[in-house]
């Protein structure tokens, strides 16, 4: 290590990717995302329809190394579909509640996963932003603090954390916006700023039933398709950078508040949401998760009466 004067390049490296911070971000981002899994397996239901595999599922063939096919030729499908419903149910619970630690986050990244083999057809890309979170998650002790794990012990002050699973997080919430974008740029319809007009106007995406747009609205919605392009695009470079980044994730808030509003999208506007949990400095954070928590602790703390003399 330095001795004195500016840090050397391998210690600015060391200390983006390997410092110490308060475990409070990862307990906060495990809340959240706990909540969200709860929601997108709640809205694969009924359970008969996209669970069952004699219901809306893909054709058994050989997939899940075969398990799918043993299941309906045996006729167990009616039973497994509530096992593993039921089962990534309390996985996702354990998760948001902080029991078990990291072996119900670990469970709950599993579950997800094979909820995809089991029967991908119900599930939209707020999954696949799920799986890349959880992912992030299970290298981090993310019940030390909002737990109602019995486990822990309450005399023992929370542990700092290496801050590498939450760079790890940042990143894949920045693949996923510019790989988005990539992807838009390559649709002429994205090039040409129709691409919202279009959405807006379709009877299976558009959340209000409109046949055509009215004209103030269509330039509206072609500076939403490219306002929405460079967005995608340039978030990695604005995130980075410290001086746009509050500016920036309002942006986004924004942007994903205002698709949750006009369209269909199911819950990936809110899991990218969460993901800005990740951006917000983790010392503010564990500061006011604090203050919030001690705050109501004393609310329900019984007072103490006053002795008189």
């Amino acid at each position: 290590m330095s001795t004195g004067g500016a840090a050397t390049p391998v210690e600015r490296c060391h200390r983006f990717w390997f410092r110490q911070i308060p475990p409070h971000v990862y307990a906060v981002l495990r809340i959240a995302f706990g909540v969200l899994c709860l929601l997108d397996l709640l809205g694969a239901t009924p359970i008969s329809m996209f669970w069952d595999l004699n219901g809306i599922a893909p054709l058994p063939g050989g997939g899940t190394w075969g398990f799918r096919s043993w299941v309906v030729a045996s006729g167990f499908a009616p039973v497994a579909a509530w096992v593993v419903f039921t089962g990534t149910l309390l996985a996702y619970l354990c998760m948001t509640l902080g029991i078990g630690g990291q072996a119900a986050v670990f469970a709950s990244l599993l579950a997800n996963v094979w909820q995809t083999a089991w029967n991908v057809l119900p599930l939209s890309a707020s999954h696949q932003a799920l799986t890349a979170v959880l992912f992030s998650l299970v290298w981090a002790d993310c019940g030390q603090v909002l737990t109602v794990s019995p486990t822990r012990n309450a005399a023992t002050p929370p542990q700092p954390q290496s801050i590498a699973p939450l760079r790890v997080l940042q990143y894949q919430v920045c693949l996923i916006y510019f790989s988005s974008g990539v992807s838009k740029f390559s649709n002429e319809l994205w090039r040409d700023g129709s691409a919202i007009y279009y959405a807006m106007s379709h009877n299976v995406v558009q959340r209000f039933p409109v046949d055509v747009l009215p004209l103030p609205l269509q330039g509206v919605a072609t500076l939403t398709t490219y306002g929405t392009l460079a967005f995608e695009l340039a978030f990695p470079l604005l995130v980075a950078w410290r001086r746009t980044r509050i500016v920036t994730l309002i942006a986004g808030v924004g942007l994903h508040l205002g698709a949750w509003v006009t369209l269909e999208v199911g819950p990936f506007s809110w899991v990218m949401i969460a993901t800005y949990i990740a951006f917000l400095p983790p010392e503010r954070l564990a500061t006011l998760v604090d203050e919030v928590w001690q705050r109501k602790a004393a609310r329900y703390r019984p007072s103490t009466p006053s002795q008189g003399l």
